[in-house]
């Protein structure tokens, strides 16, 4: 992806490029975001950028970081998922608006299925945070804009809580990928290696249409095959909670599911 420049001066950059993803995988680009920045290559799944006040950043400095992280991931048996995202971030000084929300709609393992986020919703420290959508890179991207240029943040913490559903994130299962030969598989990035901040800690639950394999498997980091425990395996429930994660650091879990892969939610021919 080539130059944020038409937007303005108001965010951090940051570049996310290379294709491997943990545990050896193939990266699943689903649900795609990152800090906006110049010569930004591949996005990897959801990653806002937070506004800068001047122009004057260096390219991979991110002078702002992410207190606490909390997601929760709740998919339905025919695929569709509800995500709602907590994100507590640092602003430690003043001219900032707000953040940006990147999805990559594209899904490297299904060439033809479409993962947009749909029924989005915004609110910043408890109160309706106002947000422009649209599409970048010839569609490839949905963009969310979070905040108002007439509004400047003050210095310290801000809670964003971002709410979206996004169809269709079951897949065929890959044994090489969950250890098991049952037919379907949810294959995530529950914290994409995209953030340019450091997050202090990280709380990730996700409810599944149907038990998870015993041995849920999760990892922290680029090209990791362990690193984090995901509770609750052989249950519908699981819970992975992580301590400090440097920036762009990712974390993804696997599991295979004993059910029919649902068709994509949307694709294209």
């Amino acid at each position: 992806m080539g130059s944020r420049s038409g937007h303005g001066s108001w965010f951090g950059r940051a570049t996310d490029a290379g294709t491997s993803g943990p545990l050896g995988w193939r990266i699943v680009k689903r649900l795609v975001g990152t800090l906006i920045g110049l010569g930004v290559v591949a996005l990897l799944l959801c990653i806002p950028a937070l506004f800068y006040g001047n122009g004057e950043v260096e390219p991979n400095y991110e002078d702002t970081s992410i207190s606490n992280y909390v997601a929760d991931f709740d998919i339905a048996k025919n695929g569709d998922m509800t995500v709602t995202e907590t994100l507590t971030v640092d602003f430690p000084v003043y001219g900032k608006h707000g953040i940006f929300r990147f999805w990559d709609k594209i899904d490297d393992n299904n060439p033809h299925a479409r993962l947009g986020p749909e029924d989005i919703s915004v609110t910043r420290d408890g109160a309706e945070e106002p947000f422009e959508l649209s599409n970048e890179d010839h569609g490839r991207f949905r963009v969310a804009k979070i905040g108002s240029a007439d509004v400047t943040l003050d210095p310290g913490e801000h809670t964003y809580v971002i709410r979206y559903r996004i169809d269709g994130v079951l897949a065929e299962n890959k044994r090489s990928i969950t250890g098991e030969d049952l037919q379907t598989m949810f294959y995530w990035q529950l914290i994409p290696r995209g953030w340019q901040q450091s997050i202090d800690k990280s709380t990730l639950t996700v409810h599944l249409p149907v038990p998870a394999q015993d041995d849920v498997k999760c990892a922290i980091g680029n090209l990791a095959s362990t690193g984090c425990t995901a509770e609750g395996g052989g249950t519908q429930d699981l819970t992975i909670t992580t301590g400090p994660i440097a920036a762009r650091t990712p974390v993804t879990i696997a599991t295979a599911l004993d059910m029919a892969t649902p068709d994509p939610g949307h694709s294209v021919p």
